[in-house]
C-alpha cells in the first residue's frame, strides 16, 4: 500500500513566536526537492549543529529530531509540556527555546522547538531523520522560493518583489493568516470555491476533508473513490487516504492546474474552520519565482508559471 507524507500534521496549541531577527538584505540557500515534491535546506542550530530539515509552512514549532535533541543539552527546567494536534489527533510534546535558527545568512533568535517523537523519513534522502522549518521561521522574512533554481532566498521583511524584481510581472493572491500563522486562501475545485492552506509540507499534494469531497459529488459509498493507501504524520499515526484515478480541475487566481485529489479528514482540518476545507501542497508551482509575504499578507507569484 502507498504511503503519502504529510509533514504538516503537526501544530503547537498556543504557541509564542516573538523572537529577534538578524538579516541586512537577503540571504539565498541551496534547496534539494524530493520525489513528494518536499523541500529540504540545511540549518544550522544554536549555532553549533547543521543538518537538513523540511520547510513547511504548516508548521507552527521548529520540530527537533532525538538524534539532534541530545546534543543540545537541553535541561529538564528548560523544558514544557504542550500540547500539540497531529494528523490523527492531539498529543503531548516537549516544547523548549531554541537560541539560534540559521538559514545562510538569516538568524532568528528565542524561536520555538520541540522534539519529535517519531522520526521524520522522505524519500530520496537515504533515512535522514528530518528536521522541520516552520513559518514561525519564515514569517520574519519576505520569503522567496524558486524550485527551478533550487533556492530558497530569504529578504528583509520590508522588501516587496516588485521591488527586487522590476522586470517581473507577478499575480498577487490575498491570504487570510490564521492564528498560529497558517496561510488560507480560497481555491476554485471543479467550479466550486474551497477555503485551503497553503502548505509546503505538503509537497505534491492537494488534500481536502469529506466536507469538501461532499459538495464536490463524492462519499466513501459511491465508488468513485478508493483508498489509495495511508498518510503518515509526524505524531506517527497512520490515516487512509482515499482518492480519484482522473486529475481535478483547480483554479488558483485564474490560473488552472492540473492535480490528483486526495481525500482524508485530519485533525488539522478542524484547527482551519468549518466547513470544506482543502490543504494544498507547493508542487503546483514548480516553475518561476514565489513569494510568501506574512506581513503584507500575499504570495506572489511569476505570471510565467
Amino acid at each position: 500500500m502507498k504511503q503519502f507524507l504529510f509533514i504538516f500534521s503537526l501544530i503547537i496549541l498556543g504557541t509564542n513566536s516573538a523572537s529577534a531577527v538578524t538579516l541586512s538584505n537577503s540571504t539565498s540557500a541551496s534547496i534539494r526537492i524530493a520525489p513528494s515534491g518536499h523541500m529540504v535546506v540545511d540549518v544550522t542550530i544554536n549555532g553549533k549543529y547543521t543538518q537538513p530539515f523540511i520547510i513547511d509552512t504548516g508548521a507552527n514549532s521548529v520540530s527537533i529530531p532525538q538524534s539532534l535533541f541530545k546534543k543540545l543539552n537541553i535541561s529538564s527546567d528548560e523544558i514544557d509540556l504542550v500540547e500539540a494536534v497531529g494528523g490523527n489527533g492531539s498529543y503531548t510534546v516537549k516544547s523548549f527555546n531554541l537560541n539560534t535558527v540559521k538559514v545562510g545568512d538569516a538568524l532568528v533568535e528565542n524561536i520555538e522547538g520541540h522534539v519529535s517523537d517519531h522520526p521524520i523519513f522522505i524519500p530520496g534522502f537515504d533515512g535522514v531523520d528530518m528536521g522541520v522549518l516552520p513559518n514561525t521561521f519564515l514569517e520574519k522574512f519576505l520569503t522567496e522560493i524558486d524550485q527551478s533554481q533550487k533556492t530558497i532566498t530569504l529578504h528583509n521583511i520590508n522588501h516587496l518583489p516588485s521591488d527586487l524584481y522590476p522586470q517581473h510581472s507577478f499575480t498577487q493572491i490575498p491570504l487570510d493568516i490564521k492564528e498560529g500563522g497558517f496561510i488560507d486562501f480560497p481555491i476554485d475545485l471543479n467550479g466550486y470555491s474551497i477555503n485551503s492552506h497553503f502548505d509546503t509540507g505538503a509537497g505534491n499534494s492537494l488534500m481536502v476533508n469529506w466536507k469538501a469531497a461532499n459538495k464536490l459529488g463524492f462519499s466513501k459509498d459511491d465508488g468513485k473513490l478508493s483508498i489509495l493507501g495511508q498518510a503518515m504524520g509526524t505524531d506517527g499515526h497512520p490515516f487512509d487516504i482515499y482518492g480519484m484515478s482522473d486529475l481535478a480541475s483547480i483554479s488558483i487566481a485564474g490560473i488552472s492546474y492540473k492535480t490528483r485529489l486526495l481525500v482524508a479528514d485530519m485533525s488539522v482540518f478542524e484547527i482551519m474552520g468549518d466547513g470544506p476545507r482543502g490543504n494544498l501542497g507547493i508542487g503546483l508551482f514548480k516553475e518561476g519565482k514565489l513569494f510568501i509575504n506574512y506581513q503584507s499578507k500575499r504570495i506572489y507569484f511569476s505570471k510565467d508559471i
